[in-house]
């Protein structure tokens, strides 16, 4: 009979064997995490000037009516006192991201500033 005294059913090994796995999945997140950077390098950031609205769609959204003619959908913080000015927005597309509200691509703010 086997008391302890090594074996694959030793609970002395146990510390062992879970530094060893902890040690794995830490090993396969950073390579995970890596891969996922590598495919999703950012896009460059971009300024756009335009008209800001607030819609009361599904919560509210903020959307700029761009010079170009295109309405995007602003993700960020902006001023409720700034509806229905002229600003400039610089920020990053973001084609992977989705909305309830579906009113154009989803733009995240950087920056935001009236124009005089």
């Amino acid at each position: 009979m086997n008391h302890g005294q090594g074996g694959p059913g030793n609970a002395g090994d146990l510390p062992d064997r879970i530094s060893e796995q902890a040690a794995a999945a830490r090993d396969a997140l950073r390579e995970l995490r890596d891969r996922s950077a590598a495919a999703s390098s950012s896009p460059p950031a971009e300024s756009l000037a335009g008209l800001l609205h607030h819609l009361d769609l599904e919560g509210g959204v903020w959307v700029l009516d761009a010079d170009s003619g295109e309405r995007l959908q602003l993700l960020g913080s902006i001023d409720p006192a700034w509806s229905g000015r002229r600003l400039t927005v610089t920020g990053i597309r973001r084609t992977e991201v989705m909305t309830t509200a579906q009113v154009g691509p989803v733009f995240e703010l950087i920056a935001a500033a009236l124009e005089e």
